[in-house]
């Protein structure tokens, strides 16, 4: 069966263990089709909840995108393909130590097989990860929306004053 992906959607293939994450403006001027393979690859579409996505997943391979921090708070590998853009790595994930890169279509295999296979490769993502993602979210506890409550009565506290 075929799925024919309009301008300007997100496609996100969910491969047995591996999430790809393609986002929109890399398509916003073509159309996509999708054959999928087998009965173990599963193609979702623009509404599908993105967090379910990436909790099924083992690797996310993504494109410079913010998709990949919220799956290093998950865990989750993150490989960052950049074939095309003319910046590479801007967000910093590679440079980090938190993701793997590939920039040559032939890297990639070799770079999921040392996610999936070489416990070093494994450690080193993950050690980089928990540094990357302590710097750059804060507190990962589910009081966020509490903190800005608290932070809003401050300063209208300071206002009033």
């Amino acid at each position: 069966m075929k799925k024919r992906l309009l301008r300007g959607m997100a496609l996100v293939v969910m491969l047995t263990v591996i999430g790809v994450f393609l986002p929109a403006p890399v398509y916003a001027s073509q159309s996509v089709t999708i054959q999928p393979s087998d009965e173990d690859t599963h193609v979702m579409e623009k509404d599908a909840d993105l967090y379910d996505l990436i909790l099924a997943t083992r690797v996310l391979i993504t494109q410079s995108s913010t998709t990949a921090l919220d799956a290093m708070l998950f865990n989750k590998d993150v490989v960052v393909i950049d074939l095309l853009l003319p910046v590479k790595d801007p967000m910093s994930y590679v440079k980090s130590g938190a993701a793997l890169g590939v920039y040559r279509e032939d890297e990639l295999l070799d770079t999921l097989h040392k996610i999936f296979n070489d416990e070093s490769t494994q450690r080193e993502l993950q050690r980089n990860r928990k540094k990357f993602t302590a710097e750059y979210t804060y507190k990962f506890d589910g009081r966020s929306a509490s903190r800005v409550i608290e932070l809003i009565g401050k300063m209208l506290k300071q206002r009033g004053s």
